[in-house]
């Protein structure tokens, strides 16, 4: 499927964390067929994280279906899976966060804004 797929115009990665008492972490390489929808093409089960591990994993998946050439990668807003994807496959023309990483990280943070103009848009954006 990667082989079928690597020319597309979207590759999405995301991990799962958390899920098992070992510290084991799920990390799923999606494509994005014809028709919108995301492919799993891989799954990583690592109990190591970080920009040289998943470097690792892509020069494994490079070897097996080369270079992989997306117009965009979106990820999660932690920067070691595309520095990695980047030093592996090369870079891309567009980078996505994910939206729902991008709006956890909005809730987590959006309760230290002060100024009484951002505080109305805080509450806007809550509600929303």
């Amino acid at each position: 499927m990667l082989k079928q797929f690597r020319y597309r115009k979207m590759v999405s990665i995301d991990g799962t964390h958390g899920l098992n008492a070992y510290d084991f972490e799920l990390v799923t390489l999606l494509v994005v067929h014809d028709f919108g929808s995301g492919f799993p093409c891989c799954f990583m089960f690592i109990n190591l994280k970080g920009t040289k591990i998943y470097s690792l994993v892509f020069s494994t998946i490079k070897n097996k279906v080369g270079i992989i050439s997306p117009d965009t990668f979106m990820t999660d807003i932690v920067e070691t899976f595309y520095s990695a994807w980047e030093n592996t496959m090369g870079s891309v023309s567009h980078l996505l966060l994910c939206s729902w990483h991008v709006d956890r990280v909005w809730r987590q943070n959006v309760c230290k804004i002060t100024n009484l103009h951002a505080r109305k848009n805080k509450e806007l954006y809550i509600n929303l």
